[in-house]
């Protein structure tokens, strides 16, 4: 049976290049010990399927969707592993390796659960294999969770999906796959069913051809007979060649001997040319000279001569010096009078500021007090209105005011008198008068009260309105350039947008404003959460974001997903803006988390002239897949986080 399913892997259209080869040297391998543990394979060769029904379902779960599964090997440690994949790769072999761990169980499925649904089995239990195989066809294709069953019933099966988060179930003549969206409702799923087709690589899995199996090994025995026969020629061709090789390699040394003997020749010819060649040159030379005795006037006249220019140029030197010296001195001084110019400079700086802050403070405290005196005017009018209100003066009382003094001391003497007399005056009730004075220097003490509220109200309204001053314009200078940024941001596009700074007398009011708008026939709106599209609102945060970068100071910027829900346009609009802001000198790090992202989108090389760049790259599977399928051992994946100015490779 397993020459039978070989047959039909290699003579299959979607057979695996090399797998009979492969499958010999594994054969070769495991005779030499050289494995450390179990190896198997191919995987096809191993499963014996129980006839029935349930073989068709296994073919349509092995041999279409993960066809490449039945041409892999097994191992139960990674060094086989690494041994299988490497030799496979130097012999161009598109087959793969799967470790598993010799303590991971078998998994097993839970079709007893599913009885109520018509769940007859799982695909594990249609075939009987090795541990291991079935270890790595369970942890690759999932068979412990595809289910079988004996009805055509689609809306029992979609239950089944719905309720307990099946994915694959076969029917009698079809396989149902669940199929839900990561980011949509249980509502956006979709049930999709394929038709199952006839056997073709485990059709020949459940019987023995006996006639065939015979004619296999006859034809081995042959094979090994004609292989003992050439084994036997090889060795008496090597016998024979033995003496040959000896002689080859004698010979073979006696030519290095005699080519590095000519060599050593060669090289002392040449050295001894050259030194005759060079003492030749000498003595020309030498010969060329005349007789120094003759030339010693001429010589001595030379010496003269460059002594005196010696002589100036030290002269010179030493001049030179004794000026530098001098600059020198005038330098120290001119640099002690510029510090001490500067101290000055700035005790004079310290003693201004100092003057400004006590002349705002004589300033609030001059405006407190003009408050003040126009609060006690006020108070005075009041009360003067309020005595006239009730108290109307006659001509006789009118007369009698103008004949009181001037002087505030003799008014007091005089009302001194006043009250000497009132209390002399006889009365019902003795506490009137006492009750009249001490509700009126309560009145007094609240009007006091009251000015001192008013006049400390009015110094707080200045110092806020002095704050004011300081801070305001230079958050409106901040503001307008987001708006700037923001709006040159929105042009690129073809769109246009402003962020504006909306003032209210309650400090806690004032808040940001940003208008957009993404059609030439309307004007700026507002931006709401109910007015623009998910995708507008998603281009205009991460223009304002880009726009912030040129205010802001932070160590790195994160952006999560902000490409969801935007068209492909805007979305290769903003990626090009995204890039070019985070790659500016001076710029945080900026990371771009997303689970997709559009093809050709152009990444500025990390290194160039600034040493600037962007790149982003997940390898979703190389995380994700040892989480889900814990006993598997999964080559090993990269991933590779490129950031503005440096790069990283993390394994």
């Amino acid at each position: 049976a397993a020459g039978q399913r070989l047959h039909a892997l290699l003579s299959s259209p979607l057979h695996t290049h090399g797998l009979e080869g492969a499958w010999r040297w594994v054969q070769q391998q495991k005779q030499a010990g050289v494995f450390r543990g179990e190896v198997i394979g191919p995987l096809g060769l191993e499963l014996k399927v129980k006839r029935g029904p349930h073989a068709e379902r296994l073919a349509q779960n092995l041999e279409q969707s993960t066809w490449s599964q039945l041409c892999n090997f097994a191992c139960e440690f990674p060094e086989d592993e690494k041994l299988l994949m490497d030799t496979f790769k130097a012999q161009g072999v598109r087959s793969s390796a799967v470790t598993v761990r010799q303590s991971a169980a078998v998994p097993a499925g839970d079709a007893a659960r599913f009885r109520d649904y018509g769940v007859l089995c799982t695909l594990d239990e249609v075939f009987d294999a090795p541990p291991l195989v079935k270890k790595a066809l369970a942890n690759t294709c999932g068979l412990h969770r595809t289910y079988c069953t004996a009805h055509d019933d689609t809306d029992m099966v979609r239950r089944l999906m719905e309720q307990h988060g099946v994915r694959n179930v076969f029917t009698t003549d079809a396989l149902v796959t669940y199929i839900a969206s990561s980011y949509g409702s249980r509502e956006d799923a979709a049930v999709k069913s394929t038709t199952l087709y006839p056997l073709r690589v485990l059709g020949n899995a459940a019987g023995v051809d006996e006639e065939r199996k015979q004619q296999l090994q006859a034809q081995l025995q042959q094979v090994q007979h004609k292989c003992a026969q050439l084994d036997q020629q090889v060795a008496a061709k090597q016998q024979q060649e033995g003496p040959l090789n000896q002689q080859v390699e004698a010979l073979h040394q006696q030519k290095q001997q005699l080519a590095a003997e000519v060599a050593a020749a060669k090289a002392k010819r040449q050295k001894l040319h050259s030194t005759m060649k060079m003492a030749n040159i000498r003595l020309a030379k030498l010969e060329a000279k005349p007789d120094p005795l003759q030339e010693a006037p001429a010589l001595q006249r030379k010496i003269a001569k460059a002594l005196a220019m010696h002589h100036g140029a030290l002269t010179a030197q030493i001049e030179a010096v004794t000026a530098q010296w001098e600059l020198l001195q005038q330098q120290v001084v001119a640099d002690m009078s510029w510090r001490e110019l500067d101290m000055q400079a700035r005790a004079m700086q310290q003693a201004l500021e100092e003057r400004k802050v006590e002349l705002r403070r004589l300033q609030a405290a001059a405006k407190a007090a003009v408050a003040a005196a126009k609060s006690a005017k006020d108070a005075f009018s009041r009360a003067k209105d309020e005595a006239a209100a009730e108290h109307p003066l006659n001509d006789e009382a009118r007369k009698r005011f103008e004949q009181m003094p001037d002087d505030r001391e003799e008014l007091q003497e005089k009302i001194a008198e006043l009250e000497v007399e009132v209390a002399g005056i006889a009365v019902n009730n003795p506490r009137v008068v006492e009750e009249f004075l001490k509700r009126k220097a309560e009145i007094e003490r609240l009007a006091q009260d009251l000015a001192a509220q008013r006049a400390q109200l009015d110094t707080l309204h200045a110092e806020i309105e002095q704050l004011k001053e300081d801070w305001l314009p230079k958050l409106q200078e901040v503001v307008g350039q987001i708006n700037t940024s923001f709006a040159a941001n929105f042009a690129q596009i073809g769109c246009a947008g402003e962020v504006l700074l909306s003032q209210h007398e309650d400090y806690d009011k004032f808040s940001i404003q940003i208008k957009v708008k993404f059609r030439e026939h309307e004007d700026l709106q507002l931006l709401t959460a109910h007015r623009q599209s998910g995708g507008e609102r998603s281009v205009s945060t991460i223009l304002y974001l880009i726009a912030l970068q040129g205010v802001t100071v932070t160590p790195f910027r994160v952006v999560d997903e902000i490409n969801q829900g935007m068209d492909p346009a805007n979305e290769r609009k903003v990626f090009v803006q995204l890039v070019e802001a985070s790659c500016q000198e001076g710029t945080p790090q900026c990371f771009l988390l997303t689970p997709k992202l559009l093809p050709d989108l152009p990444f500025t090389e990390v290194g160039g002239d600034t040493g600037q760049g962007a790149a982003c790259m997940w390898d979703v599977a190389a995380v994700a897949a040892p989480r889900l399928l814990p006993d598997v051992q999964w080559p090993g994946g990269n991933v590779m986080l490129a950031l503005r100015g440096s790069a990283q490779c993390c394994q």
